[in-house]
């Protein structure tokens, strides 16, 4: 399998960017990441087998309170591992992973708007109760909503699956008469 080789940093949002970000979203010590920003960008673009052990080196191989991850899993949600630092570290990592791929499709989908001027956000972050992951939202691509909610490049829900592709106005019309 040939590895698609996305870059570390985004107009806007470079890679430090992310992980204070990422920081901020696991309710990690300010520079948790950050400090470790030289290692982590070594195996960013590498699997969770070489970042979550690298990340858990990050919180010197201790838990740290996150009231947002603690509801997720008492919520029956999904876990990457039985052991709780383990599975932390890869609920991270994914966040990481899934963030960096909507912050390339964006950058993907900005310079065709004129082609493709809308948006369909599908997924959780589409739904207005938050639980379907087969809700579905299409608006103009310049439309305020992609500056400010819950979409792939800003989703902070635990292994959500929530993406955005470009559209023709034929497609939204299409799929406008199918709704």
């Amino acid at each position: 399998m040939m590895r698609l080789n996305i870059p570390l940093d985004f107009p806007n949002f470079t890679f430090t960017d992310q992980l204070k970000w990422l920081e901020t979203w696991a309710c990690l010590p300010s520079g948790t990441l950050f400090n470790a920003a030289a290692k982590l960008a070594g195996v960013a673009n590498e699997d969770s087998e070489k970042m979550v052990p690298m990340i858990k080196g990050c919180v010197n191989e201790q838990l740290w309170p996150w009231p947002a991850y603690d509801a997720y899993i008492q919520d029956d949600g999904f876990q990457y591992s039985r052991d709780r630092l383990t599975d932390m570290a890869e609920q991270i990592y994914q966040k990481y992973r899934t963030n960096k791929m909507a912050h390339y499709r964006k950058s993907q989908m900005e310079p065709i708007k004129h082609l493709n001027p809308y948006w369909e956000l599908s997924g959780r972050c589409a739904s207005k109760s938050g639980d379907d992951q087969t809700a579905s939202l299409i608006l103009n691509a310049n439309d305020a909503f992609w500056d400010d909610h819950c979409i792939p490049w800003r989703c902070e829900n635990l292994d959500c699956k929530c993406s955005v592709f470009a559209i023709t106005e034929y497609t939204m019309r299409k799929e406008a008469n199918h709704l």
